[in-house]
């Protein structure tokens, strides 16, 4: 994804994706290493892996 759209996406997916950690939709996240794209970042909060 463009960098900018991450930027822009990032404040959202930390709500929306807690939100939906905290109902069963998605797993928890995993460890999301230092220097991670933000994009990387997004997919971690979703609970993707790997």
């Amino acid at each position: 994804m463009d960098d900018d759209l991450t930027a822009y996406l990032m404040p959202w997916a930390e709500v929306a994706m807690k939100a939906y950690e905290q109902v069963g939709v998605t797993a928890p996240p995993p460890p999301i290493p230092a220097g991670a794209s933000e994009q990387s970042k997004i997919l971690a909060l979703s609970g993707r892996r790997g």
